[in-house]
């Protein structure tokens, strides 16, 4: 079935429905191939016809855009344009296609399923919770409040992952979302931007996720840590069941659940950190930036990536006991498959910028741990090429 019904379409609009990817209450999403590439997408699909998808739609669409850019873990946006299917008319947004939900995948992997939440190193919580403070932080840094994070709105942005390093998460479903007026204050020491509390609406969102404030009309940015609060603490807990899920968030939120009940506890600076996103006072939680930077303090100095000698064709597998330059090349040094000496060796990242693959100089340590950053905040590996200097990498 074509996707579009509009003869005059450009080509670059038209798209192939393959199946229904979920419902909501504005619309729906579809798996679609386009005919301008052949490649696969996601089709969001929202009638015109009521005020309520109006809205929807407009919003999403601004955050989208605004996010266009952004390489976080946030949903990647393409275009969107109108289709007119007899009488009425439907909005179209393309989206990447994302392999399924956050809540879907713990129970439905290849990895075990539910048993996923007991591996170890790295452990599922540590992967990708950094990823959705991640996503947050984007959303954030431009005066939006999602207001609607739950399991459901998490997608795994690559296809079949093999291993827990392998997962990439996204954030998606902005039609809740919303721009919160800022004031600027001048402290003594610098100036800030301060929420100004226009009327937001009270309730929306997912019940069993909602921050408590957010049954007034006053909140802001504080009710997705909240939110996310009860994700970290899913991942960190281990349920059987699927169906078992929902009662143990009600559990949670009557404070019948702590440490002890995590399958994973002896994290402290995880675990504390569960208690603050879960404050019942939004001022006490920190916010997203906040959040991840605690993390990325907490996590063990180990870095690992993979290496290669210039023109071979087999990847070894490394640990560094830091992310500095010099730490990574004691390390290729020490490796018995590579063996070149530190002050010999010839560094460089195998990257993909543009679909192209791209080598990219690592020359300090400047340059190493923006490498490290970037992959843990794409969820991606570090592939280092190296060479002894004689032979360099094109």
């Amino acid at each position: 079935m074509e996707l579009s019904h509009d003869q005059n379409a450009p080509a670059q609009c038209r798209f192939n429905k393959i199946h229904i990817l979920g419902r909501g209450a504005f619309g729906e999403v579809w798996k679609a191939q386009s005919e301008e590439d052949g490649k696969f997408y996601a089709i969001k699909i929202m009638p015109l016809s009521t005020e309520g998808g109006t809205k929807y739609h407009k919003r999403e669409l601004e955050l989208l855009t605004k996010l266009e850019l952004s390489e976080r873990n946030v949903i990647k946006y393409f275009k969107s344009w109108i289709m007119n299917v007899g009488s009425g008319r439907q909005m179209c947004i393309q989206m990447e296609l994302c392999s399924v939900n956050l809540g879907d995948f713990i129970y439905f992997n290849n990895m075990g399923g539910a048993e996923i939440i007991k591996s170890e190193a790295p452990t599922l919580y540590q992967h990708v919770f950094p990823q959705i403070l991640n996503g947050l932080d984007a959303i954030h840094s431009i005066y939006w409040v999602h207001r609607d994070i739950h399991i459901g709105n998490i997608l795994i942005a690559n296809h079949n992952p093999q291993g827990i390093s392998d997962i990439n998460v996204k954030i998606a479903d902005f039609g809740l979302a919303r721009y919160i007026e800022t004031d600027f204050k001048m402290s003594a020491n610098s100036l800030t931007v301060v929420p100004t509390f226009g009327k937001l609406s009270a309730g929306v969102g997912n019940e069993l996720f909602r921050a408590p404030e957010q049954s007034s009309e006053e909140y802001d940015f504080k009710v997705d840590i909240y939110s996310s609060g009860i994700v970290f603490y899913l991942l960190k807990r281990y349920i059987p069941n699927r169906s078992q899920v929902d009662e143990e968030i009600k559990a949670l939120r009557r404070n019948e659940r702590h440490i002890e009940h995590l399958y994973h506890k002896g994290d402290q600076i995880f675990n504390n950190l569960i208690t603050q996103l879960l404050h019942e006072n939004p001022e006490e939680r920190p916010t997203a930036s906040k959040a991840l930077a605690c993390l990325r303090r907490g996590q063990a100095a180990v870095k690992k990536f993979l290496v290669k000698k210039y023109g071979e064709e087999t990847w070894h597998r490394c640990s560094s006991d830091g992310d500095t330059l010099s730490s990574i090349k004691a390390t290729i040094q020490n490796n018995p498959n590579i063996g070149i000496k530190a002050d010999a060796q010839v560094l460089q990242q195998e990257m993909t910028i543009q679909n192209k693959e791209r080598l990219v100089a690592i020359t300090s340590d400047e340059v190493a741990r923006e490498m490290f950053l970037s992959a843990e905040t794409k969820g991606e590996k570090v592939m280092i090429i190296e060479s002894d200097g004689k032979k360099q990498p094109l």
